[in-house]
Parts: C-alpha cells; structure tokens; sequence
C-alpha cells in the first residue's frame, strides 16, 4: 500500500485558501484536506457548493498540483453542553 503525508488547510486557517494551496504546495506536499471547520477555519461551505462550484474547486486544488484526499468538517460534541454541566470545560 502506498503511504501518503496529507497537510490541511486549517495550517493556513487566517489565510485564503488559494495562499494555503500554495503553501502547502511549496512544502512539497501532493495532497490536502480541505478545511470546512464552522466557526474556526471556513475556507469551503461544502453545503453551499453548487456542481460548479466543486469543478472550480478542483481545478483549483490541481492547479497547485495537489490532490483532495478530505475534507475536514469538525463539530464540537461538548458545545450543547457547555454551561450546563460543572464537568465541561468552559
């Protein structure tokens, strides 16, 4: 099986994504995950994206030669809790 070393864009999570592509291009890097992280690192709104806009984005991503390995859309499982329990971090 082939290894593959994945960098994702939410290392670049104050920048655009096109400066995190470039970025992680530049590090020698071939494959990316794409940050949708709702309040922390927005970079694509997969729930918003039209089958256009997913084509723009590839093109994209594989004009910095870079693959789409995933795609990562965190949620914070303690967040309806917060507040209401005294063992949750606040």
């Amino acid at each position: 099986m082939k290894r593959r070393l994945v960098c994702g864009t939410c290392t670049y999570r104050q920048q655009s994504l096109e400066r995190a592509l470039e970025g992680i291009a530049k590090s020698g890097f071939r494959a990316v995950e794409l940050a949708a992280i709702c309040g922390y690192c927005e970079q694509i709104y997969p729930e918003r994206m039209s089958a256009g806009d997913m084509d723009r984005l590839a093109k994209l991503v594989e004009s910095f030669g870079l693959i789409i390995t995933s795609i990562a859309g965190h949620v914070d499982m303690a967040w309806p809790l917060m507040g209401k329990r005294s063992d949750v971090p606040q």
